[in-house]
């Protein structure tokens, strides 16, 4: 038993959880948990920093983890610009992208990717070129329409549109005076990978320009 409780002890010091004492030693969790009521209020300082350490130094990781990825995709995009460039399927999507795509944001580190347009057939194209650089989209729709439309005809427009299910469309907004007949369309879905490679062609494209 000495055995098992300086096991315990060892690892509840090593700022492991009881949870992962328990998995690794082969015990309840409540069994761990008794063998650690004899750690003092010094001892469990120190296993709450080190618990703070490690949770620090797995974000960490994951945060580089996460910038490598961005690394890649931004690298890839660049290699692929030369094909991009005389594609005129994308060369056009990435000029209403450049236009009314959402690009940065103070809020989020990698936005989610998303064009807003008033007219079916803009967002109907943009929906096509999104499908054909990533699959499986997880879209949502959010609407900004007029008080003299109705809000159900719409997302039943909008999801025939779009394809998107009209529970994964809101109506953010309406206004009162009308300026287009089936009111806003802002198309979005989350995918860091293609948002930083769009980010890229698009800076090619500027610096193809300027040169």
């Amino acid at each position: 038993m000495n055995g098992l409780h300086d096991r315990i002890i060892e690892l509840r010091r090593a700022g492991r959880s009881l949870k992962d004492i328990a998995a690794i030693v082969g015990c309840a969790k409540s069994t761990a948990g008794s063998h650690c009521r004899g750690v003092d209020i010094a001892d469990m300082g120190m296993i709450a920093q080190s618990i703070r350490n490690n949770a620090k130094n797995a974000s960490l990781k994951n945060v580089q983890k996460w910038d490598n990825s961005i690394g890649r995709a931004i690298e890839e995009a660049k290699a692929e610009w030369a094909v991009v460039k005389n594609d005129p399927e994308l060369m056009g999507f990435l000029g209403l992208y450049w236009g009314e795509g959402t690009k940065k944001s103070a809020k989020y580190r990698t936005p989610p990717i998303a064009i807003a347009n008033s007219d079916p057939g803009i967002i109907i194209k943009c929906k096509k070129c999104f499908d054909r650089l990533s699959a499986d989209n997880k879209y949502r729709c959010n609407l900004i329409i007029y008080d003299d439309l109705n809000k159900a005809e719409m997302k039943v427009f909008w999801e025939t549109i779009t394809g998107v299910e009209v529970k994964r469309i809101e109506v953010r907004k309406t206004h009162n005076l009308r300026r287009c007949k089936y009111g806003t369309c802002y198309l979005r879905f989350s995918n860091y990978k293609l948002f930083h490679k769009i980010m890229t062609w698009i800076e090619c494209w500027r610096a193809d320009g300027e040169s």
